[in-house]
């Protein structure tokens, strides 16, 4: 059937009176759309920022919070040190060395206080002169620790402490292990007569208190260093003893 020349005109008007209308309200909404485009990446941005903010908050207060946590572990060791020397039988023993009745008691008062512990490398009971008295490993008894100008230097550490003697973080001649060695004189009046030492192991203390779980980041992890760069303790055991990778900590220390 044939359209009337009228028909083709009217659709032609038609169409374009809908192509009008659309172009109309595409410049209608254009505005809005960029609005709305610019709005989302300012907020995603601002998220981003807050999200990072947050996260850097969260690392700050956990490596904070881990470090008290050590200083407290150490503070508790001093003090576990301290009432292990606070028994009788060490000053007996240091009174009357060569008594092997007390010789015994005291090495087995020793054992049984450092089975009760965890963590510690070894503790023990000296003369002045450094000689061990009593030690959880029998063959350590007897051996004198110190002589000279180190063991002078140590006597006077001692006694300059004015509580524990803290040498800080070392690697243990015996163990070969990264250990934090304390002293605690024992003394007759105004007179010392021997000390206690002990070695608490620096990784048994991290491992209790560096979980970063919380974070929910697999890769998130906290690592100890000493003020010589030397790594205390790491997830990665291989790192520990070595000397620190990481620019930015060689940097610090």
């Amino acid at each position: 059937m044939a359209k009337t020349k009228e028909q083709t005109t009217g659709r032609k008007k038609k169409v374009g009176k809908i192509s009008m209308r659309a172009t109309l309200l595409l410049f209608a909404l254009l505005p809005l759309v960029c609005s709305s485009v610019i709005l989302t990446i300012m907020l995603m941005t601002s998220s981003t920022k807050v999200l990072n903010k947050s996260m850097s908050n969260s690392l700050v207060s956990i490596i904070q919070g881990t470090g008290t946590s050590f200083d407290s572990a150490t503070d508790t060791n001093e003090t576990i040190l301290k009432a292990y020397a606070s028994a009788p039988v060490v000053k007996e023993l240091l009174l009357k060395p060569n008594d092997s009745t007390l010789a015994a008691k005291a090495q087995q008062y020793t054992l049984d206080y450092f089975s009760e512990l965890d963590g510690w490398e070894g503790l023990y009971i000296a003369d002045w002169n450094s000689k061990v008295l009593t030690h959880p490993s029998a063959p350590v008894i007897g051996k004198v620790l110190r002589e000279g100008d180190s063991l002078k230097a140590l006597q006077t550490s001692i006694l300059s402490a004015n509580g524990v003697y803290n040498t800080g973080i070392m690697q243990s001649p015996a163990s070969g292990q990264i250990v934090m060695s304390m002293y605690y004189p024992v003394m007759d009046g105004d007179k010392p007569i021997g000390y206690v030492g002990c070695g608490t192991l620096v990784n048994n203390v991290a491992s209790q208190i560096y979980d970063v779980s919380s974070l929910g980041l697999s890769s998130a992890y906290i690592y100890y260093v000493d003020n010589q760069g030397t790594m205390l303790s790491h997830p990665d055991e291989s790192k520990i003893g070595n000397p620190v990778e990481n620019a930015a900590v060689k940097s610090l220390v």
